[in-house]
């Protein structure tokens, strides 16, 4: 039961993440956060069956959610798998919820 709740609480994160009318702001980027202080809380791979039904619907593709915590401020970063394989995540923005 614990683990459901686990799931469903990060389907919420992802559902306001993509969501264009949440309140969050998006624009910090990951790097930048970590050199904030930010620590990484957990790191999720989710199916590409879960991005196409709260996603992009055309291109299906395994994804990574990192959820990240300072203190009480929290941010949610989505990217490709293979962005996060390769690390290439310079330009990628998280969402800061304060």
């Amino acid at each position: 039961m614990k683990i459901l709740a686990s799931w469903l609480g990060l389907a919420a994160i992802v559902a306001a993440m993509l969501s264009v009318t949440h309140a969050a702001r998006a624009d910090e980027l990951y790097k930048s956060l970590l050199s904030e202080g930010y620590e990484i809380k957990s790191v999720v791979i989710l199916p590409p069956d879960f991005t196409t039904r709260y996603g992009n619907k055309i291109d299906a593709q395994d994804a990574v959610v990192v959820s990240m915590q300072k203190g009480p401020s929290t941010a949610a970063c989505y990217w490709y798998a293979r962005d996060w394989l390769n690390q290439a995540l310079a330009d990628k923005k998280c969402n800061v919820f304060k």
